[in-house]
């Protein structure tokens, strides 16, 4: 008995070790022409690499779970480099959605990427765990969720911007239902929606857990975000601003929203009291743990960016939680500055010892 555990364990080593050995990087053009013939030929443990230039192609499915076991990831040549991302472009022509996700698991991600002009959503991801990093989802439009569609999944969008997208129905930037998404550093703005949520759309069963997000100037004829019934949004050092539509966070039955460290401010309507709030600025409504209703003094980084905070804002060290422990790499040239107490700064980004900044990776 003890031989044939060592043989079979052995076995398994060897095929673990042959597994990994056998893992190759299929890059795009060079191997195959086309991004959905790469991803087919592309087994479990396999990197798929597209290197900068457009790629015209639509519907493609990415299986991130592979037949044979193990999971693929898609990227482009160097994904924390925004201008390589800017530059490697998958254009659908308004002909499909750019990608579609059928299947995930730990360690499946696409990441460098952007995908523009999807006339059926930008990116749809309907199963699975998937990482989308590092990732510009721009131009597209659905009937729900323009930019992102997500259904019965569980999704992680790390550092994406999600930006000038429409939806005829829901979700201009993101639809969610029957999901579970983690969101860290992304950029919504700019997304519409016809009937509600301008910039997300949040349906049944879903739990969006945002730290260290910017939603701004996003709008619809309903709410900016819609939430239906058995939901919940966490704000987590995120900021909320210069958004439009008929209500800000729509209320139903059995959603929660919780807000910690963030700023809601400058809205139109601006008004929402139905939210568990700590260490905030949120415009009127200063009750509660450490929250305040106070100007907070944005300032235009580079002219471009006016959600960063002057030396002057009463948002600086104000906030319950350090703003400095998510890491965003180095593809946002970020600056919190003066986190020089127990205490960080509220909003997305915080303020610095200067009242104007550089933002190397701004487009």
């Amino acid at each position: 008995m003890l031989l044939r555990k060592s043989l079979v364990s052995g076995l398994t080593l060897a095929l673990a070790a042959a597994s990994t050995a056998l893992a190759a990087t299929i890059y795009v053009p060079d191997d195959y022409t086309s991004i959905q013939d790469a991803l087919d030929a592309a087994v479990g443990g396999d990197e798929v690499v597209l290197r900068e230039g457009v790629y015209h192609e639509s519907g493609i499915a990415f299986h991130g779970s592979a037949a044979g076991g193990g999971v693929i990831s898609l990227r482009g040549e160097n994904p924390e480099d925004f201008y390589s991302v800017s530059n490697t472009i998958i254009n659908a022509g308004y002909n499909n959605y750019v990608m579609r996700v059928y299947s995930g698991g730990p360690g499946a991600s696409i990441s460098g990427i952007s995908m523009i002009h999807g006339s059926a959503s930008g990116l749809i991801i309907r199963s699975g765990e998937v990482t989308i990093d590092h990732c510009i989802i721009r131009g597209n439009s659905g009937h729900d969720g323009g930019g992102i569609y997500c259904k019965f999944s569980e999704p992680t969008l790390r550092s994406c911007f999600i930006q000038n997208n429409h939806a005829d129905h829901g979700g201009g930037g993101l639809y969610f239902e029957g999901t579970s998404a983690t969101m860290i550093g992304c950029d919504v703005r700019n997304n519409s929606a016809t009937t509600r949520g301008g910039a997300m759309d949040i349906g049944q069963n879903s739990f969006i857990d945002a730290s260290s997000c910017l939603f701004f100037q996003n709008g619809s004829n309903g709410a900016v975000v819609r939430m239906d019934t058995y939901t919940g949004l966490t704000f987590g050092n995120c900021t909320m601003t210069d958004n439009w539509g008929a209500g800000l966070v729509s209320n139903s039955d059995y959603a929660t929203f919780d807000v910690s460290d963030s700023i809601i401010w400058g809205n139109n309507p601006y008004n929402i009291t139905w939210i568990n709030a700590s260490c905030s600025d949120i415009q009127g409504y200063g009750s509660g743990f450490g929250n305040i209703d106070e100007n907070p003094h944005f300032v235009s980084w580079n002219g471009i960016f006016p959600v960063g905070l002057r030396r002057s804002s009463p948002c600086i060290d104000a906030g319950c939680f350090s703003s400095d422990v998510i890491d965003w790499g180095n593809w946002i040239n970020q600056a919190y500055g003066e986190v020089n107490t127990s205490a960080g700064d509220m909003g997305a980004y915080g303020g610095s010892d200067a009242d104007a900044f550089t933002w190397e990776w701004y487009w």
